[in-house]
């Protein structure tokens, strides 16, 4: 396990590396680079890494369960990698999220509640910066019908998976109920 530790940000560095640049391209860019630049870059990732860590962590315990940060980085990890490099993207994330939080002893209702619900805050934060911009593309007279529906269907999106978190945190005996709907269509 302690392994994982150390090839999960090798790997997720690799899998990026193949989905968006050829690596002779950034052999250059290393190459060519200065080492503070570079040195800046990796304590970066390493604070964005452990922010993503105490966001989860954060989530669980808005779920009430209470998450160390190194477990909490690891999962970010786990999510991030398993996103990035299966075709199924992020579906497959949170049944690998929900898969290493088992075997760190968390419950998988709440695992799988939390990615949902991380899930819920990223997604609101980018409506955020979407909605922004649709205002800019208004303003400037530059705002086609595609682009207005594309957000209302991801507003849409939001609420709804807004209103599922919110019924499930104030109501969980009712979760069951909920979700029966759905899975009798699947």
């Amino acid at each position: 396990r302690r392994i994982l530790w150390i090839l999960a940000p090798v790997l997720l560095f690799l899998v990026i590396i193949s989905r968006t640049a050829e690596l002779s391209t950034l052999i250059r860019v290393f190459a060519g680079a200065l080492p503070l630049w570079l040195l800046l870059a990796l304590l970066l990732q390493v604070a964005f890494t452990l922010n993503q860590g105490a966001l989860y962590q954060a989530v669980f315990r808005l779920l009430d369960a209470f998450v160390p940060l190194r477990t909490a980085v690891h999962l970010a990890l786990v999510m991030a990698f398993a996103s990035l490099a299966s075709p199924a993207g992020t579906a497959a994330g949170v049944v690998y999220f929900v898969a290493a939080a088992s075997e760190r002893g968390l419950p998988v209702s709440r695992a799988f509640w939390a990615s949902l619900t991380y899930y819920l805050f990223d997604y609101s934060a980018f409506l955020i910066v979407l909605v922004a911009g649709l205002l800019v593309l208004v303003f400037h007279h530059d705002l086609h019908a595609s682009q207005f529906i594309a957000v209302g269907l991801l507003f849409a999106a939001v609420v709804a998976g807004a209103a599922v978190v919110l019924r499930a945190v104030l109501h969980p005996a009712r979760v069951r109920s909920l979700l029966a709907g759905p899975a009798r269509v699947v």
